[in-house]
């Protein structure tokens, strides 16, 4: 017999630290990268728009100064605006991801230039280079000339891949219909793992708002990972940008790749869509060649719509998106020996498996569940709401909304640091269906976004967001002990609550508020930031509480079960308890707070049409 008692939480303690302590050591670090010449991250952030930028000239290629610069975006009537500066240089930062955009530029005493179709890219300043014309002069013969971006560009800035609106929806993929069914289409990574590295060190962003699985628990790098679903439709995104090695102090925070993702908009028009999906093993093939393989049983039932439009005309717009995904599967393919079910035989004998289940239910009231051919379930339902408002032409405020819910069950635990493992059915052992849990992954997540151009050369961006993740448990029966039922040493039949999951909780938020202000001049962009993320986690995790028992057979546990005060004793193979040694048996929660303020600044140096320099 084995008694594991828990340790109190409080008997290791962290010595609090002075902030000038923490302010040296942060200083002195920053020092020794910049003298070693190594890059440092202090916070992970994402951008959310895009900017377009360039140089007015004459025929003679003098700059032109004070030039303006209009830009629409055709679909939602918003309108930008810029003036060149001494440099003949101008820079229209904020503006919506894609297009199209009409850009038109005009000067006294030259021709007005149109640009027709102008797209932009997320985080991505689109050059417009225009050389203008004397009004005085007429024309016979226009060529137009299309010239590609080349590998060595002012528009390329660090290895990054852009899937826009189109290539989002035509992509092929299935499933949860996630952004990595996407983002697999880079040529850095399997579209989870980038540069080799784990998922997990990824940093995902949607709409500037942090949107990770930041406790770090499974292998997903964002929210609904857990299970196997998704947080966001992608039927909601607008634009994803895989960056791998950006150059941008904004975009850090990361050692695999910075996933940055902006969900769509509304426009002038109404546009929407709705979508059924389905697939089940009737549509997968029965045939390799001569030979016949077994399909699984499952079924998957994917729907969604979306609508976006406008409330105000060239003002004010709306868009919803919603999705829910329902999926069946076996849970096992094993079967008892004496089954009549087709499947995998293991060596537990169905009799023993009845009997057992039934001698539980009269003894303890204690339902078991069948422990084959029954299935494992996972739904998802999420909902995105978007408004985008243009306050004047110099303020563009917007507001999006996420909630997301998911579960997926699981069977029973397999690990041994608890009763005798190995339980999870295989060819030794079999377990019942109420021995296993349902795993939770559920989102809501809440983001601000304030664009303001203050003069001609001073741009503004807040943004303000609140995210929060619940990835508690979920049982379907009352708590009960773990029971192991050994026979030849090996574990046979295992009934109970899962020895991990009773007070398995877990929820963390991140509240985060960044600001960046933008100033032009000459050839150069400076950008100033600052940035504050609160983070607070709640983990509880108390395994054993139930009780764990490991029986040497089946005979022993029914005489340990029906056994009295005049019968001999039993001797059982291990037992194992935990309790909370806390002021009236609390529950150890433990929580996890951390404050991070950070603070930046950043050069974007045109040296020529064709080359940037960022410091």
């Amino acid at each position: 017999m084995y008694f594991c008692p828990d340790k109190p939480s409080n008997m290791y303690q962290i010595k609090p630290v002075s902030h000038a302590h923490v302010a040296f050591k942060v200083l002195k670090f920053i020092v020794m990268c910049v003298l070693m010449g190594l890059p440092f991250s202090l916070w992970s952030q994402g951008v959310t728009t895009s900017s377009i930028g360039g140089a007015i000239r004459d025929e003679q290629e003098q700059p032109l100064i004070g030039a303006t610069i209009r830009a629409t975006h055709l679909p939602s009537g918003t309108i930008y605006g810029a003036i060149t500066n001494e440099q003949g240089r101008f820079l229209i930062q904020g503006v919506r991801v894609g297009g199209p955009f009409r850009v038109i530029v005009t000067y006294v005493g030259y021709e007005e230039d149109v640009k027709e179709n102008l797209m932009t890219n997320l985080g991505v300043t689109t050059n417009h280079n225009v050389r203008m014309r004397p009004a005085n002069i007429g024309l016979e013969e226009v060529i137009v000339t299309e010239v590609r971006s080349g590998i060595f560009s002012s528009e390329r800035t660090g290895a990054s891949t852009t899937f826009g609106n189109e290539i989002v929806n035509a992509l092929p993929n299935s499933g949860s219909r996630s952004i990595t069914s996407i983002t697999r289409y880079n040529p850095n990574g399997d579209g989870k793992s980038f540069g080799a590295q784990d998922s997990r060190l990824n940093n995902f962003t949607i709409d500037g708002s942090v949107f990770n699985n930041a406790f770090g628990l499974g292998s997903a790098s964002q929210a609904g990972g857990r299970t196997g679903s998704t947080a966001i439709s992608l039927d909601a995104i607008q634009e994803i940008q895989v960056n791998v090695a950006p150059f941008d102090v904004r975009q850090s925070g990361f050692v695999g790749s910075g996933l940055n993702a902006v969900t769509r908009s509304g426009t002038n028009r109404f546009q929407g869509s709705a979508f059924y999906n389905f697939r089940n093993n009737d549509l997968q093939g029965a045939r390799a060649g001569d030979n016949r393989v077994a399909s699984t049983q499952f079924d998957e039932i994917i729907m969604g719509l979306r609508l976006g439009g406008p409330i105000i005309k060239d003002k004010l717009f709306f868009f919803v998106a919603a999705e829910t995904v329902e999926k069946t599967e076996p849970a096992t393919s094993f079967v008892a020996n004496g089954s009549t079910n087709p499947g995998t035989t293991t060596r537990v004998e169905k009799a023993d498996l009845d009997n057992l289940s039934l001698f539980l239910k009269e003894k303890y009231n204690y339902v078991t569940g069948p422990y084959e051919n029954f299935n494992s379930a996972t739904t998802s339902e999420k909902f995105l709401a978007r408004l985008d408002y243009n306050l004047n032409l110099k303020n563009k405020l917007s507001l999006r909304y996420i909630h997301h819910d998911s579960q997926a069950d699981q069977l029973i635990s397999d690990s041994r640091s608890l009763g005798a493992g190995d339980r999870r059915t295989r060819i030794d052992a079999m377990a019942y269906q109420n021995s296993g849990y349902a795993i939770l992954d559920n989102t809501r997540s809440i983001v601000g976004e304030w664009n303001s151009s203050l003069t001609s050369s001073l741009f503004n961006k807040l943004v303000v967001g609140y995210d929060y993740q619940n990835e508690d448990r979920k049982t379907n029966v009352a708590v009960f002990p773990t029971v192991d039922i050994l026979k030849d040493n090996k574990t046979y039949i295992s009934f109970g609550y899962d020895p991990f999951t009773p007070s398995n909780k877990l929820n963390y938020n991140t509240l985060h508020v960044t600001n960046d202000l933008s100033y032009g001049t000459g050839k150069h962009n400076f950008t100033f930031g600052v940035n504050y993320e609160h983070y607070k986690s709640n983990n509880l995790f108390f395994p054993g509480s139930n009780g764990v028992y490991v029986f040497n057979s089946l005979d022993d546990f029914y005489a340990a079960a029906n056994s009295d005060a005049d019968t001999s004793p039993v001797t059982i193979n291990k037992f194992q308890f935990r309790y909370s040694a806390l002021e009236g048996a609390a529950e150890p929660l433990q929580v996890l707070q951390i404050n991070r303020f950070d603070a930046y600044v950043q050069d974007e140096y045109q040296v020529t049409d064709r080359l940037v320099v960022t410091a």
